[in-house]
């Protein structure tokens, strides 16, 4: 009996990965996510039952779960590449082109540091908006660090020598007071002086890391996102239109725009189309 062949040209027992098989499994993984099926960054057996039998029904396939994974990983793998070099506040992805953008010499400071980044100027990257929807998270959370036991021992570690420190450091404050940190009301308030320091040394650092992800995550806005703007700042049809096509080429003057006041935006957006001439 020969073996069984699919819409897509290939047989039960070969798979190659095409840009539409990506995108369908990737939109399954986001609805599974969506659904709540995606727990600590790894996806729940069920998700990928769920999964099996979307790609199943869409691409005409006999999917497997290694199947799937398999091609997760690498899809994972190659979303990490590109997010560690173009992740950073200022680069945009074109949606129409799928390629990420800056300005020249934005791209030659990238280059002597990360010569392999060279690709990606000629290279489509596809689907990255799907990504940045399915991994950022991972990305700001630290998902991606390691196993959950290697994660699990570091914790540990990090608790233990925070532990063996903070009474390193009790006993210090204790030895400075003297005699008055001999009764037990001197004793509790050194420690809880202590703990109020760590308490707030933590907080700034916390803050430190939500501003830090606030100002380097990439965002990426959407022609809806685009069209959706530019129709509140009340454009005639023909200038609504050149507007759109103006910052659709480019994600970096759609930020520049957006980074102004609401009360600006349609001046300032006039004197940057004059100024391309566009």
């Amino acid at each position: 009996m020969g073996k069984r062949k699919t819409m897509d040209g290939l047989t039960s027992s070969s798979l190659r990965w095409t840009m539409r098989m990506d995108k369908v499994l990737i939109n399954a993984l986001i609805n599974e996510a969506t659904c709540g099926n995606r727990v600590d960054g790894h996806f729940t057996s069920h998700a990928y039952e769920n999964i099996i039998k979307e790609c199943t029904e869409k691409l005409n396939h006999p999917f497997t779960k290694d199947n799937l994974k398999n091609r997760l990983k690498t899809i994972k793998s190659n979303f990490n590449e590109v997010f560690d070099l173009f992740g950073a506040s200022g680069w945009g992805w074109n949606e129409e082109t799928e390629m990420f953008e800056n300005e020249d010499e934005v791209w030659e400071s990238l280059l002597e540091v990360k010569p392999e980044a060279k690709k990606w100027k000629t290279t489509p990257f596809h689907h990255f908006d799907l990504l940045v929807k399915l991994f950022s998270k991972d990305r700001a959370t630290g998902e991606d660090a390691g196993t959950t036991k290697e994660k699990r021992m570091q914790r540990n570690s990090t608790f233990s020598e925070s532990g063996d420190k903070s009474e390193s450091v009790v006993d210090a404050k204790m030895g400075d007071l003297g005699d008055s940190a001999n009764s037990k009301k001197g004793k509790r308030k050194v420690v809880e002086d202590f703990l109020r320091e760590e308490i707030s040394t933590i907080k700034q650092g916390l803050d430190n890391v939500a501003q830090a992800l606030r100002e380097g995550s990439l965002r990426i806005y959407t022609s809806h996102e685009i069209f959706e703007e530019l129709s509140r700042m009340e454009f005639d049809q023909v200038t609504h239109r050149k507007a759109y096509r103006f910052l659709n080429a480019k994600q970096g003057r759609v930020r520049e725009l957006f980074g102004c006041p609401l009360d600006d935006c349609k001046e300032y957006l006039m004197e940057m189309m004059t100024d391309e001439g566009f």
